[in-house]
């Protein structure tokens, strides 16, 4: 099973050492990044590539949302769990109108947590049940997850090079990339380059996502 890259930003030292003895009881979840500087966090996330990062709430300033809408203009798909000491529900609202996908207390229990950052990880919203606003901050976070979704909604065939659909179109047929070098007659280090670009106009991380994504958008061209 591969595991859940998990990264956090939270201003307490002892928060995070906590949630890293969480992790670390864990097999399937991965600490892949650390922070107590706000400032620090984009660069940290883009250098980790967490699958969830947890974000503390009340750090400093107040740049909770600011730093989702910078992780939001980067295109970064990290799916961000929001940890909170008070329950602050105009805070976590708008947390859930930039893209946060959970929000959990500090104060509860280390196998809840496990099971948020789970399920969050499996696409599903986590909303802690103890606060008011639960209901509506679920409502929010699928609205804004469709909204999205339909914004960045793109013709594949207009984000590619005619070379890049080629190997896309292979790649969702199930060809590895030697032989997708062997029936385009270039090197498989070519199409290696050429997946790697093909990634990154598409916002994926992986093969598979990419293959998922033609299927989804294309399914008359595998």
């Amino acid at each position: 099973m591969q595991p859940i890259n998990v990264a956090i930003l939270d201003s307490n030292t002892l928060v995070r050492e906590g949630v890293k003895r969480v992790l670390a009881s864990e097999r399937d979840l991965n600490l892949v990044g650390e922070t107590g500087d706000d400032d620090e966090v984009a660069h940290m996330v883009e250098r980790t590539n967490p699958d969830v990062l947890l974000l503390d709430l009340e750090i400093a300033q107040q740049k909770t949302v600011q730093i989702l809408m910078e992780l939001k203009k980067k295109d970064i798909l990290s799916k961000v769990l929001i940890l909170c000491s008070f329950p602050d529900l105009e805070s976590i609202l708008d947390t859930a109108k930039v893209g946060a996908r959970g929000f959990i207390l500090k104060r509860t229990l280390p196998s809840v947590l496990i099971q948020a950052i789970r399920k969050i990880n499996g696409g599903e919203i986590w909303a802690d049940r103890h606060v008011n606003c639960a209901g509506t901050f679920v409502e929010i976070a699928r609205r804004t997850y469709i909204e999205d979704a339909e914004r960045s909604e793109s013709d594949i065939t207009e984000v590619l090079s005619k070379r890049e659909l080629e190997i896309l179109t292979l790649v969702a047929k199930g060809l590895a990339n030697a032989e997708i070098a062997k029936q385009l007659f270039v090197s498989p280090q070519t199409v290696k380059q050429h997946l790697h670009h093909i990634f990154d106009k598409l916002k994926v991380k992986n093969r598979t996502q990419a293959a998922l994504l033609m299927r989804q958008r294309h399914p008359e061209k595998p």
